[in-house]
């Protein structure tokens, strides 16, 4: 590979401000009206700076699911919803996620503290904490522990239209 060149770009979006835990239990939290304006003030920033992703994929839980219906409403590009995105999602859960789809420009939406873990092996052991409806893009050649590069790490309040 070309020096310089990087095969993905992935986008690590944390899931907006849910409501607290439910009587019905954690996976059917819904985003709250400050998470849903948000996430729909990062998707919005995201498009105006021209990122177009390829996928967009994200957990089955359902302040998740409601934030990849968000992103998928502003670039016009359906959302599908992978178990390997829930709760304790690891580097090994994206590099299977990459065996069975090319993640090109992909969109990843999840959980903390998976999300700031996965990032971090990424970049070869930094520390990362992503706010919700906070947003990561890594580069790398391949999804692999220590290959890739922190092209930048943003919360909404930097994003978002004031």
């Amino acid at each position: 590979m070309a020096k310089g060149i990087r095969e993905v770009e992935l986008y690590f979006f944390r899931h907006g401000d849910a409501e607290a835990a439910a009587a019905t239990g954690d996976a059917d939290r819904r985003l709250t009206e400050r998470g849903r304006r948000e996430t729909l003030a990062v998707a919005l920033a995201l498009h105006r700076a021209g990122l177009r992703p390829e996928a967009i994929i994200s957990s089955p839980l359902l302040r998740a699911r409601q934030t990849a219906e968000i992103l998928q409403e502003v670039f016009a590009l359906p959302a599908q919803a992978d178990r390997r995105l829930s709760p304790g999602c690891s580097l090994g859960a994206i590099q299977e996620l990459a065996s069975h789809h090319p993640l090109g420009h992909s969109l990843l939406v999840g959980h903390e503290p998976d999300l700031g873990r996965i990032v971090g092996q990424l970049l070869g052991g930094a520390h990362v904490s992503m706010a919700k409806s906070g947003v990561a893009r890594v580069d790398a050649d391949r999804v692999e522990p220590g290959t890739g590069v922190l092209v930048w790490l943003l919360s909404p309040e930097l994003l978002a239209e004031r």
